[in-house]
């Protein structure tokens, strides 16, 4: 019975993510956030981090799930020219 309000909820929040990254400001910054990949990324990003906090009830834990990957990006990947 609780699966479907957390179903909801989980794609409720799944597409609030996804499209704030769609409101993020700068013409670099809006290429990539608008990207097909990255939006799919930011979903699948989005599905971990409601697993984790469903597993967890904890928002440090979901702050971690979301800080690391992002920090990966922005530092070790290039993430931070293809946004600034």
């Amino acid at each position: 019975r609780r699966r479907a309000p957390r179903a909801a909820a989980s794609a409720a929040s799944a597409a609030v993510f996804v499209g704030c990254h769609l409101l993020l400001p700068g013409e670099r910054a809006r290429a990539t956030y608008r990207a097909p990949g990255f939006l799919a990324m930011a979903a699948s990003l989005a599905a971990m981090t409601s697993a984790v906090y469903y597993a967890t009830h904890s928002l440090y834990a979901v702050w971690l799930a979301h800080g690391v990957p992002v920090a990966a990006w922005l530092l070790l990947l290039g993430g931070a020219e293809r946004v600034q």
